[in-house]
């Protein structure tokens, strides 16, 4: 990018300072502890779909600071949050950047309800500050709509998620209406596919969503609860204007089941010729000593910053979009 490029970047980079400065008046006019942790780390994050950066040592980028914020909980914290630059090598576009700002933050005995309303209330409050009366084609201020992941995908394209529960349904299903697929699909891809291409566009038009209850293969470190033979994650997602903004979890603290979903990602992983980096075995040991009940929620800054000031894309509220 020339200096004349960055000269007229200027502004947009002192309005997204700004609203930085409101995340964090909103998290200490909450008693929250504001937390750094190593964005060099031994487990970057074990889900299939992520790709995650080399750093050096045997060591990775992080993809999310979740582990070490956790291990924060088990040894007693209450109230933390972090915002986090965090890196994934696969992710390219408007609105996915390979370096980009994670806002994360925790509360013990909270519920995923709560953490939920709390960040609506952080979203209000950035749009507010922006000067923002919608976010995309989304009206922050509207009660958010909450919908269930298989209420919405029935809704939209008439797959009933719990009746194609196996791979060969579902790709079925898939190509009745049209949605691409191939062969060495599994089911979670095919799942991946069918909300991106036919789902997330719709979600937040209007007003914000809440999308909860994602398939309990989707869980990753949430809790599991079987509705009605119907097994679900205990995770829900932020839309806005058709934007995903957050992603929050009613968060494991079983060590055992944790373990189980650690290997079987990283077997996923490696049948999907990816590399698998080793089990964050401090993670797991501070799990063993007892992580108390707590909600959690990821929240991607770059593009929350964006819709407040009513930019085309993530990449055009950070200093050098083509550097990241």
């Amino acid at each position: 990018m020339s200096l004349d490029a960055l000269r007229r970047r200027l502004p947009i980079l002192a309005r997204r300072a700004r609203l930085l400065r409101e995340i964090r008046a909103f998290f200490e006019a909450r008693d929250y502890l504001e937390v750094e942790t190593p964005a060099r780390v031994a487990c970057p994050g074990l889900e299939p779909h992520l790709v995650a950066l080399p750093a050096g040592d045997g060591l990775w980028l992080r993809t999310s600071p979740e582990l070490h914020m956790k291990r924060l909980l088990a040894a007693g914290a209450e109230r933390i949050w972090q915002l986090a630059p965090c890196w994934r090598g696969d992710e390219r576009g408007p609105w996915h950047l390979g370096e980009f700002l994670m806002l994360e933050w925790y509360r013990p005995g909270a519920s995923l309800d709560a953490i939920l309303a709390e960040a609506v209330e952080l979203i209000r409050q950035v749009a507010h500050a922006a000067g923002a009366r919608r976010l995309g084609t989304c009206d922050p201020e509207r009660e958010p709509e909450r919908l269930t992941v298989r209420q919405v995908v029935l809704r939209e394209t008439g797959i009933d998620l719990a009746e194609a529960g196996d791979t060969d349904r579902l790709r079925d299903a898939l190509d009745a209406i049209g949605v691409r697929t191939a062969a060495g699909d599994d089911w979670d891809t095919l799942f991946f596919r069918l909300l991106v291409e036919r789902v997330e566009p719709v979600l937040g038009r209007e007003r914000i969503t809440l999308l909860s209850e994602y398939p309990a293969s989707q869980a990753a470190l949430a809790r599991v609860r079987d509705d009605g033979g119907w097994p679900v994650a205990l995770r829900a997602e932020i839309y806005a204007g058709g934007i995903e903004l957050a992603n929050a979890f009613d968060e494991l603290t079983d060590p055992a089941e944790q373990r189980r979903r650690h290997e079987a990602d990283r077997a996923a992983r490696r049948r999907a010729g990816r590399e698998a980096p080793p089990l964050d075995e401090r993670f797991l040991a501070a799990l063993e000593e007892g992580m108390p009940p707590a909600a959690g929620i990821a929240l991607g800054v770059d593009r929350l910053v964006a819709l407040a000031l009513g930019l085309p894309g993530a990449r055009d509220v950070v200093a050098f979009p083509d550097e990241v």
